[in-house]
């Protein structure tokens, strides 16, 4: 039923397709994010906690910092995908069947993504430490901190230098009000290389 995918239109090839097919969902343009600093200050840019996401298509996603906590990414396709700063953690207040007084659960429900493909996704910061990646295929994976760039007429992914580090620093500067706020994003260990 969930149908294989044509990989030129990125489409299910069946007209029954069960399948969530997003490719290239940009949850920052959608939520017209437009600047880093806004970004810094959200805790999450949108939850999928507990979803189900099975053998959903988000090659090419840009699902930064998308909480997918308790989430089911079995046999999903995240190649390329950005995954900056997502959170794949464990819930307790999941399993239904299992919920005691309080509405949690007594063994957590940790995201899940065997088989899923993670081929080329970029996955700086993301917290994978307690997901269930089981034969999941996490191959060229891109760990480390870059940032889009474009030269030429061509987007390339650049490291970060100490230039584009001193001008993310002054923007912080002149967007955000001075106060806790501002010496809080200007203290992170991301503004470091």
């Amino acid at each position: 039923m969930a149908g294989a995918v044509n990989p030129a239109t990125r489409a299910p090839e069946s007209q029954w397709s069960n399948r969530l097919v997003l490719p290239g969902l940009d949850v920052v343009v959608h939520l017209k994010l437009d600047s880093e600093t806004k970004i810094d200050f959200l805790s999450e840019t949108v939850s999928l906690r507990a979803r189900n996401l099975d053998d959903a298509v988000l090659t090419g996603a840009v699902l930064r910092k998308v909480d997918l906590t308790g989430a089911s990414l079995r046999g999903a396709l995240l190649t390329g995908a950005n995954l900056q700063k997502a959170k794949l953690e464990c819930g307790y207040w999941l399993a239904p069947k299992k919920r005691g007084k309080e509405g949690k659960s007594a063994e957590p429900l940790c995201a899940q993504l065997q088989g899923a493909s993670l081929r080329e996704a970029f996955v700086w910061r993301a917290d994978l430490r307690f997901a269930e990646t089981s034969v999941a295929w996490i191959d060229s994976v891109r760990s480390d901190p870059t940032l889009a760039c474009n030269e030429s007429g061509t987007n390339f992914i650049c490291r970060w230098t100490e230039t584009t580090l001193r001008d993310l620093k002054e923007e912080i500067g002149r967007v955000v009000p001075e106060g806790p706020y501002r010496e809080a994003a200007l203290e992170r260990d991301r503004l470091r290389l």
